[in-house]
Formats: structure tokens, C-alpha cells, sequence
């Protein structure tokens, strides 16, 4: 199916969007450690009767990176005012879906919908500190040598593999994926964090304003705070139990869509 794709301005960037489709939009927004295209499995096969958008965040995929404070959230609102979008469902994973959130707060006029995949109870912090993984430490060196090879590989070992399995029992063509979607925001990953802010008050505090339906979903194999923090999560915002995906680990709608995409489905059809 041909996808038709396009900028939208917001600030001083130009933000990048696909779309494929007709009919209720859903708008994918993704993780920290790819682009636009962990949605590809699902613009493969969108569900009959809606019309698929996914867009790169700035310093994401086809979204040049441009040094100004900026949220990111504001930037999808950009996509969706551009596109003069309705009856919104949004989807966000990680990092995406904290600004899913944070957009269904901003603008709940537009939002009909929420699924947050892989992203925990803002504000939430274990007791104990949390789990670390352990190709976290010394990471400095890589960082000054620009050594991007070998920090696009700890994202994979990090968010692919997961926490409870081995890289042999992954898909090694996901893994590399993951690498190539991640080789440009990593570059930028240091210079975008001094300019990105969030929305005020912050989302840990308006969750109770989040009333349409909403579905939380986590990989198996996700480090153990974001698992235990999307189980917290579901029990604020949704009427749902959070669902687990089986051998899947940060990115389960990418590693593992014939469980993902029947969900999706079941859940677009549910409102």
C-alpha cells in the first residue's frame, strides 16, 4: 500500500510524517532508540477502516536535528494540527509514550483513544533504586570517543535482547534494525537532552485526566522497573489489564507483531 508522507513545521524544525490509509486516524509515535520505522510491521498490514500516520521526532530518521528548546509532545500536536486530525488514537512506545500522554492531556478535544507500550507510571520510582544493566557502567569512554558502533549495540543489548535472555534467542535481523533506526538519534542524544523539556504541570501529576480508552502493554523480557511500572501504569489511566507480550522485550510491537497487531486491531474496534 503507497504511503504519502510529508514536513510539518514546529519551531524552527521540520518534523517528518508518513501515511497510509483511510478512514479514524491512529498516530504511532516511537521509541528512543528508533525512528519511524519500528512501525513498519503495522503500516504492512493497517487495519481496515483507519489511516496509519507515524512521524519522526526531531533528530529521529528523516526529522534533522535543530538546537532550540523544544517538547515533544508539542512536536507530534504539530503533526496532528497540520494534518487538521480528529477521533485521534494514539500510540506510543517508551519514549513516544510518555508524549502520547502527555498530548492526550494537552489536547484531549482530538484524542479518542491511548495505547502505551513499554512506558511505566511517570513520576514512579522503585524503592530500591532500580535495576541498572550492567552495560550501563562506564559508558564515558565510548561517549568521548564518539564510538557510536558500540553504543548503538548496548542500546540493542539493552532494549532488544532484554533482561532474562541471550542475544541467540532474539531476531538477529530486529537487532540489527534497531542499530541502523538508532545510528542517528545516538549522535545527537547528548545536545538533544540539554534542550528537551516536558510538559508543566509534568504528566505525573494529570494522569487522573486521562479518561479515554487506553491499553498499557510490556514485553516479557522489559527491564523489571518499566514492567513493573507499566502494570502501575494501567491501573491509573486504564479499564484494562495490562497485557504481556511474550518473547518480546522493549519493542514488542516491532519484535513480536502477530501477537501486537491482533491487539491492536481488537482494541480499535472496542470503541
Amino acid at each position: 500500500m503507497p504511503l504519502n508522507s510529508g514536513y510539518t513545521p514546529s519551531g524552527a524544525a521540520k518534523i517528518y510524517y508518513e501515511e497510509v490509509g483511510t478512514g479514524r486516524p491512529v498516530l504511532f509515535c516511537h521509541a528512543g532508540v528508533t525512528d519511524r520505522r519500528m512501525w513498519d510491521p503495522q503500516f504492512d498490514n493497517p487495519v481496515l477502516g483507519h489511516r496509519y500516520i507515524r512521524s519522526d521526532m526531531r533528530g529521529f530518521g528523516n526529522s534533522e536535528w535543530v538546537a532550540e528548546a523544544y517538547r515533544s509532545h508539542a512536536d507530534i500536536l504539530a503533526v496532528i494540527e497540520h494534518l487538521d486530525l480528529d477521533d485521534v488514537v494514539l500510540v506510543g512506545c517508551s519514549m513516544g509514550g510518555k508524549a502520547a500522554m502527555e498530548v492526550t492531556v494537552a489536547a484531549p478535544e482530538r484524542i479518542s483513544g491511548l495505547v502505551v507500550i513499554g512506558a511505566g507510571e511517570p513520576g514512579w520510582e522503585p524503592p530500591d533504586g532500580g535495576y541498572r544493566p550492567p552495560q550501563w557502567d562506564n559508558l564515558d569512554p565510548l561517549w568521548e570517543a564518539e564510538d557510536w558502533d558500540r553504543l548503538t549495540e548496548i542500546d540493542a543489548e539493552v532494549w532488544v535482547v532484554g533482561v532474562g535472555r541471550t542475544r541467540a534467542e532474539t531476531s538477529d535481523g530486529v537487532f540489527q534494525k534497531v542499530i541502523e533506526m538508532d545510528r542517528t538519534p545516538i549522535m545527537t542524544e547528548l545536545d538533544r537532552d540539554d534542550y528537551l523539556g516536558w510538559m508543566e504541570p509534568p504528566i505525573a501529576e494529570r494522569l487522573d485526566e486521562i479518561s479515554v480508552p487506553s491499553l498499557v502493554v510490556v514485553g516479557q523480557y522489559d527491564l523489571p522497573d518499566i514492567v513493573e511500572g507499566t502494570d502501575r501504569l494501567a491501573k491509573r489511566i486504564s479499564d484494562q489489564s495490562r497485557v504481556v507480550i511474550a518473547d518480546a522485550a522493549h519493542l514488542p510491537s516491532f519484535e513480536q507483531p502477530d501477537a501486537f497487531n491482533p491487539l491492536l486491531e481488537s482494541f480499535l474496534g472496542s470503541f
